[in-house]
């Protein structure tokens, strides 16, 4: 995942890769054909967070405490606590591979 801006401002190029789930090589190629954006501070190059939350059309601010992300569709991790986990016969409410006594056929 991305961070926010306002958590992270700067990222280096492996951090990148990681959030993209690329190969730290295909990271550096794309920061070098300019695909992502970066700066050089100190002989080191950055990829300032805003400009690759913008690359992906993601929100720049953290939502308000309770909202339903794009991003993710999960309510923010601060108010999880109040939308328990679903039970086991919730989860598998839909499913016909399980049974109405909660095992398998």
């Amino acid at each position: 995942m991305i961070p926010y801006p306002e958590d992270v401002a700067l990222l280096t190029v492996e951090q990148v890769a990681a959030a993209l789930n690329i190969c730290r090589t295909a990271a550096y190629e794309a920061v070098k054909r300019n695909e992502i954006p970066s700066v050089r501070i100190a002989g080191r190059i950055y990829v300032p967070t805003a400009e690759l939350r913008r690359l992906f059309g993601m929100s720049l601010s953290r939502p308000p405490a309770g909202a339903v992300t794009a991003e993710t569709g999960l309510v923010s991790s601060e108010d999880r606590r109040h939308y328990p986990a679903p039970t086991i016969e919730e989860a598998h409410a839909d499913d016909p591979v399980v049974d109405a006594g909660g095992g398998p056929p």
